[in-house]
């Protein structure tokens, strides 16, 4: 009996070891399905001229319960650079014939501040029903001839020190991580 008790103390030891394991292994944490958040993107209009410049407004919306930080740069994603990028894709009509190329840099540069001053600086707290986002205009080689169209966008949270501030334990599974995409949003240019 004596050994059995032992046994059972053993298991209910090693099983909460694993629990604490789990919970603190950050690979476990800040998964982007833990988070409520979702991203709009949408056109000041649904039919434009042609060369018309396509105007939108793409936004980041908490829809969940708790806070969550996110980095302060919201505007276009890039070089490293949290934010969002939004794409066009022709559905229908003449194709533009013409290769549109992007192209980006990803900068480095060893940030000497501390993970909390990083926190501190460079994210904010974007509360239960906060929104971010921007107004803009998209003038791609994408959209120059007739036709249908959908816009969207990623709001992509990986910025430069991110890594920095994951370290933050007490914070990381509030600090926003990977990417969110929204639902394509339709337009069209007509003919003249």
């Amino acid at each position: 009996m004596r050994k059995f008790t032992i046994l059972c103390a053993a298991i209910a030891v090693l099983a909460s070891s694993v629990s604490l394991v789990n919970a603190q292994d950050p690979s476990k944490k800040g998964l982007a399905s833990n988070w409520d958040l979702h991203v709009e993107i949408k056109t000041s209009k649904t039919t434009y001229l042609p060369d018309e410049s396509i105007h939108y407004r793409v936004i980041l919306r908490n829809d969940g319960h708790a806070a969550v930080y996110i980095a302060r740069s919201f505007y276009s994603a890039g070089g490293g650079i949290a934010g969002f990028y939004v794409s066009v894709k022709q559905l229908t009509g003449k194709a533009n014939g013409i290769g549109c190329v992007a192209a980006g840099d990803r900068f480095f540069e060893n940030d000497p501040r501390t993970p909390e001053q990083i926190l501190r600086e460079d994210y904010l707290l974007l509360g239960p029903g906060g929104i971010v986002g921007f107004e803009s205009e998209y003038d791609s080689c994408v959209v120059k001839h007739p036709g249908n169209y959908q816009i969207t966008a990623t709001y992509s949270a990986q910025d430069l020190n991110l890594g920095k501030v994951r370290l933050l334990a007490d914070k990381a599974d509030e600090i926003v991580t990977g990417q969110f995409h929204s639902a394509a949003s339709a337009f069209r240019v007509r003919g003249r």
